[in-house]
């Protein structure tokens, strides 16, 4: 680390990730880099399906990266839990050559002056990042992808719950998540998006309820006489 064996990279460079291809290990660091950095919630499964990767590979990959998930409970006693990306500590087991692969940037002072820059520089270093040059766009009316630390939240499940679905959240808001990445989704409004996910998901429940309804019914052997003596 004293010898500069990383270099600081924007997290705005996170909207060139592929989402038509797999990702590069590369790429799959820098993407859990900035989970990490923003403490988003993930999965195996979303690794996996995001990155274009086996569930194997993804686990090799973070025992690599010399980081773990940790999740809220015992995975033995519960399963499919979101669970937070944490770096190990101590031996640097795992290590390429006794150089971290991870860097936990949380532990980095956050204080002091940068040298060799100006007040102003400094205060543009804290402004939000935007893809339009122009600086008469109205942030508030922008399109933006789906923010890395985009959560299922309280108020998520309640409209949800409202709307009358009882199928298991994670589930649903992972594959919005995974659908929306992939697609590469622009909204001004995610949260009127996950509302539109909602009341897409019933209408595509109670059509799949109409078709098993209108299925033909198995004709048993007692029918078959019924209609042979008519």
């Amino acid at each position: 680390m004293k010898k500069g064996n990383w270099v600081p990279i924007s997290k705005a460079l996170a909207g060139y990730l592929p989402k038509d291809r797999a990702y590069t290990e590369l790429e799959a660091a820098f993407c859990m880099q900035v989970d990490y950095d923003h403490g988003t919630s993930v999965t195996i499964l979303g690794y996996s399906n995001l990155w274009g990767w086996s569930r194997k590979r993804v686990a090799r990959f973070l025992m690599e990266m010399d980081v773990t998930i940790v999740y809220p409970e015992n995975t033995v006693k519960k399963r499919k839990q979101r669970g937070h990306i944490a770096p190990h500590k101590g031996d640097m087991k795992g290590t390429i050559k006794g150089h971290k692969r991870f860097i936990d940037f949380r532990c980095l002072d956050n204080g002091g002056n940068i040298k060799g820059t100006t007040t102003e520089h400094k205060r543009n270093i804290r402004r939000p990042t935007t893809r339009d040059p122009n600086p008469k766009t109205n942030n508030k009316n922008r399109k933006i992808s789906l923010p890395n630390d985009y959560n299922l939240s309280e108020k998520h499940i309640q409209y949800a719950r409202s709307k009358g679905i009882e199928d298991p959240l994670d589930d649903i808001f992972e594959e919005f998540s995974i659908y929306h990445r992939k697609k590469g989704s622009e909204y001004v409004d995610w949260y009127a998006a996950w509302q539109s996910w909602c009341r897409n998901h019933l209408k595509f429940r109670a059509r799949q309820e109409d078709m098993t309804s209108q299925r033909p019914k198995e004709i048993t052997p007692e029918d078959a006489e019924d209609l042979y003596a008519n």
